[in-house]
């Protein structure tokens, strides 16, 4: 898919078809095994099968529940919650990191942590390219006039990740995935639960600076400045989605 820059220019970026991926995992009866899901838990309900007085999968989660109720509902009983846990790091080739790439992963989550250790459960969603290739270096230090200023640059990173995310946009607007799984017909309602990474990956999710030169708010999730950050008792400011709304709007 060919992704547009905010400065001009483009660059491709490899999108895979997200409905087969998914089809393909539930497709599969040697991964679609009672073995494999989660312990007392209904996979086309995605309500708890005994008691919930502990934390421990993905569905005893304080957010799981209401998740669950936005996109499936309680009154629609072949609605099937589809959660996606989606993974996204950068893999080098060269010793360089000329080769790299960005892999958006994902699995879902009915399957249990056994599962979730095994490659075959994962699939892929999309590979970031190299945007910084040809970029300033610690190397060379020279002053260059065509260089991307830093906020196009995760301006043109949030395009790719824009267009790597429309396959689920558009599943979504179709109002799910009509298949029959363990000859029962259901319609697979997909969302992201949540987004796996390091604190490098989960600031690049956020359109966060990796950096802390000359960064006004250091951490992504609050407003505190960087003279903040060695209070051990802060009183956080956190931010919402209204603020990252009216950032991108501006």
């Amino acid at each position: 898919m060919t992704v547009p820059f905010a400065l001009g220019g483009s660059a491709i970026t490899a999108v895979f078809d997200l409905e087969a991926q998914i089809l393909s995992l539930l497709l599969d009866d040697s991964l679609m095994h009672p073995d494999n899901f989660v312990h007392q838990y209904d996979i086309f309900s995605g309500k708890a099968t005994g008691p919930n007085l502990h934390y421990g999968e993905i569905h005893t989660g304080d957010s799981w529940e209401p998740a669950r109720k936005h996109f499936c509902g309680d009154n629609y009983p072949n609605n099937m919650p589809i959660a996606l846990i989606v993974f996204g790091d950068e893999s080098h080739f060269d010793f360089k990191g000329t080769l790299k790439t960005m892999p958006l992963m994902f699995m879902l989550s009915l399957f249990n942590q056994r599962a979730r250790n095994d490659v075959r459960f994962w699939r892929p969603m999309a590979y970031i390219p190299n945007l910084g290739y040809g970029a300033l270096t610690k190397e060379d230090s020279r002053l260059i006039n065509t260089l991307t200023p830093s906020t196009y640059r995760l301006q043109n990173e949030h395009n790719c990740i824009a267009a790597a995310l429309r396959p689920l946009v558009d599943i979504s607007r179709r109002g799910g995935i009509r298949v029959t799984i363990q000859s029962k017909p259901v319609i697979a309602k997909v969302w992201i639960h949540f987004f796996m990474g390091d604190t490098s990956g989960h600031n690049r999710w956020l359109g966060h600076f990796n950096s802390g030169a000359n960064v006004q708010r250091p951490y992504r999730d609050c407003k505190c400045s960087i003279d903040d950050m060695d209070n051990s008792n802060p009183n956080c400011i956190y931010l919402t989605r209204n603020d990252y709304h009216q950032h991108i709007a501006i």
